[in-house]
């Protein structure tokens, strides 16, 4: 989230960050924080709410990399069973995080049985 008060259509709000308005901007880094790639968030296209809106974001920033067995991480809003079959389709290898009231995750073992 870049910082922004003023006036703009482009302007996110998010209460629970924070940086509470600004623009908000997907980025692609490597380990060394150098940007491979980047994607402004301007807001829903129509009067439709964007299903699976994270794995959109990361497939198109991650366009340049298939095929070429590269890692990418990143946290429970982009990870799913689905969109993890899909990057590994595509020859990325990928790591998440997992939220536990996600759909279509396999059965996992509870924490007190590991």
């Amino acid at each position: 989230m870049i910082k922004f008060k003023g006036l703009h259509s482009s302007k996110q709000y998010m209460p629970k960050k924070p940086i509470k308005r600004g623009y908000k901007v997907w980025t692609l880094a490597d380990k060394y924080g150098y940007l491979w790639n980047f994607d402004v968030y301007t807001g829903k296209s129509g009067d439709k709410v964007e299903k699976n809106l994270g794995a959109r974001v990361v497939k198109n920033l991650s366009a340049p990399l298939k095929n070429k067995n590269y890692f990418l991480y990143f946290g429970n809003y982009f990870t799913s069973y689905t969109f993890m079959s899909y990057l590994k389709s595509n020859g990325i290898y990928a790591c998440g995080t997992v939220n536990m009231t996600r759909k279509h995750l396999p059965q996992l073992k509870d924490d007190k049985s590991l």
